[in-house]
């Protein structure tokens, strides 16, 4: 198997050694990549690329631990003039550093997971289609279970850039012929 990154989204890919120097798609943003030959191909790790912080700028990582260290920092402030005998006014000024820098970190961390792969930009995406892509049921360990795959497709509203994401559930199957009753 060979294994390299999408140019576009820089998901991994993994292609069987046949298809080297062929052109093949991405399963995510469906842009075309030429398959590296067997000498040529890098380490890709995980199939779902790089991971969420090391997808993130430099930038952004350092502007995630200044806020995240300052939630930090704010709470244990407030926890302190609280609790342990400090002085009011320091428990005021470390709830509001607390709340307003846990709320900048959920912002930037929602903004970076729901941004476009192709220019970066936040909150920019917008789901055109979701599907159930294949429904299937077995047996593990004597109890049936069910997988259903979701395709969504997304479109980037800054550069029209369109991407897909595929989700995978599994969970038990209800057992065919009875119903399920609601709780009185």
């Amino acid at each position: 198997m060979l294994r390299f990154r999408c140019a576009a989204c820089n998901k991994s890919l993994k292609v069987p050694e046949a298809l080297a120097g062929q052109k093949v798609s991405c399963p995510r943003c469906h842009e075309p990549n030429r398959a590296p030959e067997p000498a040529q191909a890098a380490v890709a790790g995980p199939d779902d690329g790089p991971g969420f912080v090391a997808a993130m700028s430099p930038r952004l990582r350092g502007a995630v631990v200044v806020a995240a260290v300052g939630a930090f920092l704010g709470a244990f402030a407030f926890v302190w003039a609280s609790f342990l005998g400090g002085e009011a006014w320091l428990g005021h000024a470390g709830l509001a550093v607390a709340g307003g820098s846990g709320l900048a970190l959920l912002a930037m961390l929602h903004g970076h997971g729901t941004g476009c792969p192709a220019c970066a930009a936040w909150w920019c995406r917008r789901q055109v289609k979701s599907d159930v892509a294949e429904r299937e049921v077995f047996e593990r360990d004597g109890a049936t279970f069910a997988r259903s795959v979701t395709r969504t497709e997304f479109r980037c509203d800054g550069c029209g850039h369109a991407w897909a994401e595929t989700d995978a559930e599994e969970y038990p199957a209800p057992e065919r012929g009875k119903s399920r009753r609601l709780h009185e």
